[in-house]
């Protein structure tokens, strides 16, 4: 399998485990508050992406001058994005979270097209069309009207925590001339981790919380999940692909998330899959297929023209 198949592949499954994020984090609101929920979650990636660096990239080192932007980029992408869209998940259900995250890939294209004047192909902007008129099915006939009844502040603290994520996306590209990205990943959660820190002790409770952690399995369960898989395997899986694909095509992935995350709510919180959903579902599969046959079909022609300057 070549470099850009992987990464094709390895960013799906991020997207559709990342999905059942909102499942786990909607358990934990219930039992801890949002800082501890946080910093536990990442400080358990950190530990295991640590040890993952150390065993592949043992000589790998962080220079002083990209500190700053490691850190910038792990409170983006990791502290805040995070923090606010578990103080989100209080007020709003999974569901309506998924698909507010499925505004990613209209917000990046629009972030490459105004100010990194982008030429986005035909084919992947259809894609993107057809992705975001996947989530609007969902959102305007598959969700119940209450969900939606007004602007909350779980809304307008989802939609923050997604521009938060878009903003990291870009900035994190620049990273990957210098290092991998499980670095890229490990040294950002670090930061992030950190910058959650002044939060947790704010909040005055850390004790009781870890007690109450270690007494309750569903509560460490949830956290070893959104720590190992969540936090680490699909944010390693999505810097992969934003090293090889770009960062449009590895956004347009995350409209699986609403899809996998009301099958979640479904199975776990007892939610129905209406017929709009389930079309908004497949409008979005289609998508995703879309934008990766561009990809392969650039693949291609790069091929048959190296073949036939070969021949010349």
């Amino acid at each position: 399998m070549d470099t850009k198949s992987k990464a094709l592949y390895v960013t799906l499954i991020s997207a559709l485990i990342w999905g059942w994020a909102f499942i786990s984090t909607k358990v934990l609101v219930e039992h801890l508050s949002s800082g501890v929920q946080v910093f536990v979650r990442y400080f358990i990636a950190f530990i295991f992406l640590f040890i993952l660096l150390k065993l592949k990239e043992s000589k790998t080192r962080l220079k002083k001058e990209d500190i700053l932007l490691m850190t910038v980029t792990g409170i983006l992408g990791i502290s805040l994005c995070y923090f606010l869209a578990t103080i989100a998940l209080r007020t709003i259900t999974p569901t309506t979270s998924g698909i507010i995250n499925g505004t990613i890939p209209i917000l990046t294209v629009l972030g490459e097209v105004i100010f990194f004047r982008k030429k986005i192909s035909r084919k992947s902007t259809l894609g993107v069309f057809l992705s975001v008129l996947g989530v609007y099915i969902i959102v305007t006939g598959g969700v119940r009207r209450e969900h939606f009844g007004g602007l909350s502040v779980g809304h307008i603290l989802m939609f923050l925590s997604i521009l938060s994520w878009v903003v990291y996306t870009f900035i994190t590209k620049s990273l990957f001339v210098k290092y991998s990205s499980l670095a890229v990943i490990t040294y950002q959660t670090f930061f992030g981790t950190i910058a959650i820190i002044p939060y947790v002790i704010y909040e005055g409770n850390f004790v009781e919380e870890i007690k109450l952690i270690f007494s309750d399995a569903v509560i460490y369960g949830n956290l070893l999940f959104l720590g190992i898989f969540c936090s680490t395997i699909t944010y390693y899986a999505y810097n992969y692909g934003l090293a090889h694909l770009g960062v449009s095509t590895t956004s347009i992935f995350m409209n699986f998330v609403p899809a996998v995350t009301m099958l979640g709510s479904y199975l776990v919180l007892g939610e129905k899959i209406t017929f709009f959903k389930f079309i908004g579902l497949i409008i979005i599969i289609i998508s995703v297929f879309l934008v990766t046959t561009e990809n392969m079909g650039v693949k291609d022609k790069r091929k048959r023209t190296i073949r036939r300057v070969l021949v010349k």
